[in-house]
This record gives structure tokens, sequence and C-alpha cells, in this order.
């Protein structure tokens, strides 16, 4: 049995570089894998970036009562720029949403509430009901004789519209990419449009952007064992004597 100068038999010299070229072979196979997985998934991510980016709005068509109505669309979803007013709140912007709402226009053609009065001046009066939610109106109509001038008093109240913003995500698709979606409910009176929402990508947590698992350095360093045994040689004699092994964990997660 041929002896190196460090001490070591050649089976062993040779065994432990096999170790070491088959360490630094995974360990080199291992960051092209990741870098490709990176790569795949940025792209997955900007095409629902570029899918959400354009006006996906949607009214949908699902039974919530009478009084909620519900609209929804894409979210954006990318790394968040605090702007001057997250600055000013000293916080960290996680999504922004953008809503707006519009009344609708009021039209009514209506009877007077009770018959017209007329005092003795000759000065004609009216009053006026309006229930058209979300408005309501009370008016008192006044006409003097002519060429005297009507005159119109009138008050409009409009009901309040309690909104609710949920930001949800679906399912990870083929890609490994959740899509974000924000939906907004009010009352059906009240025309609602989601404009731009974004959010940090983190939130929905989808399985292609999160980090793998990973042991650190001692993810590729070979497991050793050792235990006393029969060996054959070589030369075809069996002999006892102590044996060294290793293995590496090519596809632990």
């Amino acid at each position: 049995m041929t002896t190196g100068q460090n001490g070591l038999t050649r089976p062993w010299s040779l065994a432990l570089a096999l170790v070491g070229f088959l360490v630094c072979a995974v360990g080199v196979q291992s960051w092209r894998l990741v870098r490709v997985q990176r790569s795949r998934a940025a792209h997955a991510l900007a095409a629902d970036t570029l899918r959400a980016s354009r006006d996906t709005s949607r009214l949908l068509q699902i039974r919530l009562g009478d009084s909620l109505r519900a609209v929804q669309r894409l979210v954006v979803q990318r790394e968040q720029a605090s702007d001057a007013l997250d600055r000013e709140l000293k916080q960290q912007r996680l999504a922004l949403a953008q809503l707006s709402v519009s009344l609708q226009q009021l039209r009514a053609t209506v009877r007077s509430a009770a018959p017209t009065r007329e005092d003795s001046s000759g000065t004609r009066a009216a009053s006026f009901q309006v229930r058209q939610p979300p408005y309501t109106v009370d008016a008192q109509v006044t006409l003097p004789p002519p060429p005297g001038a009507g005159s119109l008093e009138i008050q409009v109240a409009v009901d309040s519209a309690q909104l609710e913003l949920r930001l949800g995500c679906t399912a990870a698709n083929a890609e490994g990419i959740r899509s974000a979606q924000a939906t907004v409910t009010g009352p059906p009176w009240l025309p609602i449009r989601v404009g731009r929402v974004e959010q940090d990508a983190g939130l929905c947590r989808s399985p292609a952007l999160e980090p793998r698992r990973s042991l650190g350095w001692r993810r590729w360093m070979p497991h050793l064992s050792a235990g006393y045994g029969l060996q054959l040689t070589p030369g075809g004699e069996i002999r006892a004597g102590w044996q060294l092994g290793a293995h590496v964990d090519l596809w632990r997660p």
C-alpha cells in the first residue's frame, strides 16, 4: 500500500479528491439551477404584472343581496417605492389602491305631495318629496301672481355609502405565481371604478418567488460514514478493516 507525503494512502487521497470534485460539481450545478429558477420566476411575475397593468375591472355577477355590488380587478405586484406622503407618515408602504366613485344624475318627475294652496293675495304654493336612492329631496315652490318672481326652497340629502376594499391572492398558476386581486363592495346605486392598484410582490408569497429552503454550507457537505468490516481488494483478496464512505444529498429541498 502506497503512502503519500501527507501520510494518507493513495486510495484515501483519491477518495478525498473524488469527494471534493463531487462537492464542487454539485455546487456549480445547484448555482446554475437557482439562477434558472429565479429567471423563470422573474419572467412569470413580469407576465402577471403586464396583465394586471391593463384595465381588468369587472363587475362580479354574484349575489350579495340587494344592498351590495362588487367590482374587481387584478393588482400589479411590484416593489413599493415610498412617496412624499409615506415619508411624511414615516411608514413603509406595502399596497396602494386608487378608487373613484360618482353619483348618478337625479332625474324625477313627481306631483306635489299635497294639493296646491292659494292665499288671499293669489300666491300659490306646493310641496314636493322625492325619494330616489341615494337622494331624498324636499322642495317648496311658491308662485305669486304675475309679474312676481317665483321661489324654490329645496333640501337634498344623500345617503352615506360604506365601501369595503379586499386584497386577496389566487391559487398559484403553472409558473408558481399567485395573482393579486382587489375587490371593492359598495351599494348598488354607487358606480365604483377601481383605478391603479399595486402591492408588494411578497404579500402573496408566490411559490416561485419564495426562497428555497437551505441548510447553508451544510447543504452540499458530504456525509461521511465509517465502519469496520470486510472489503475486497483490487487483487481479489478479502480483508478485514475500517471503511470510509461519503454521500451528498443532491435533491434535498
